[in-house]
């Protein structure tokens, strides 16, 4: 893609990248093929950061909290769309909603084995502490929390996928807003 296709501000962008760091639009272009991968691996490490954060506060007991895991998929799934709506030539529809499925659906795989393998090896007290004290938790166990935990998100980055695309379509993406 050539800078002047591009929105006002992502070609001033793409110019200060070209000149000052010797990054070039060809750069930009490849690294949209590893795109999906990339922000569904920090959508995880943003996922699990949250986790140990409210691990660490000593709020992980409370299960609601697991809402704002909502606002860390939505914030991978939106930034990836974007990106693909904003420097791919052949962008589409379903290509913006596929970008953003992949990247639900690798954080929802990555974030789900993790969060089995932390009931099931790292801390077992905690999968008894889940069993315990939540309603229905004598039928839970570690794989039954990590396959809720995946259709959760992977249903949550399909509605968040489709908003994404729906917001970008009825909104052009605008000079002012690059990242």
């Amino acid at each position: 893609m050539k800078p002047n296709n591009l929105p006002g501000c992502a070609v001033v962008i793409v110019r200060i990248a070209e000149k000052y760091f010797r990054i070039r639009t060809a750069d930009i272009m490849n690294s949209l093929k590893n795109l999906e991968l990339r922000n569904g691996i920090f959508t995880t490490l943003g996922l699990i950061s949250f986790f140990f954060l409210m691990k660490a506060v000593g709020l992980v007991h409370i299960v609601e909290l697991r809402a704002f895991n909502l606002f860390i998929m939505a914030a991978g799934v939106y930034l990836t769309v974007r990106t693909v709506r904003l420097y791919d030539e052949e962008h589409n529809y379903l290509k913006g909603i596929g970008s953003g499925l992949l990247v639900a659906g690798i954080a929802a795989l990555l974030f789900s084995l993790f969060v089995f393998v932390y009931l099931q090896f790292i801390d077992p007290s905690f999968m008894n502490s889940i069993v315990k004290n939540e309603r229905f938790g004598e039928f839970l166990n570690p794989y039954s929390v990590a396959t809720t935990i995946f259709i959760e998100a992977g249903f949550s980055g399909f509605v968040l996928s489709y908003a994404s695309m729906q917001y970008l379509k009825k909104n052009a993406i605008k000079s002012s807003v690059l990242f």
